[in-house]
């Protein structure tokens, strides 16, 4: 696994200083499903964030305004 020292997305110090754990998870987005690899980490008020790979590959509708997919 590869290490990355980040901040949170809202810039404040990531709490774990580092990704704890690597898991495959399943979720759903609209009536999309998806089993993705997901690194564990302490993001602040975030509970996931879906990175510049993921929305190029999925390539998701997103409402900016309802900040949603």
């Amino acid at each position: 696994m590869e290490y990355h020292s980040k901040g949170d997305v809202d810039g404040s110090n990531n709490q774990a200083r580092h990704i704890t754990h690597e898991t495959r998870i399943q979720f759903c987005l609209g009536n999309k499903e998806f089993d993705e690899w997901c690194y564990i980490t302490k993001l602040g008020d975030q509970d996931i964030i879906l990175g510049m790979p993921w929305l190029k590959n999925h390539n998701p509708l997103i409402d900016w305004r309802r900040q949603t997919i």
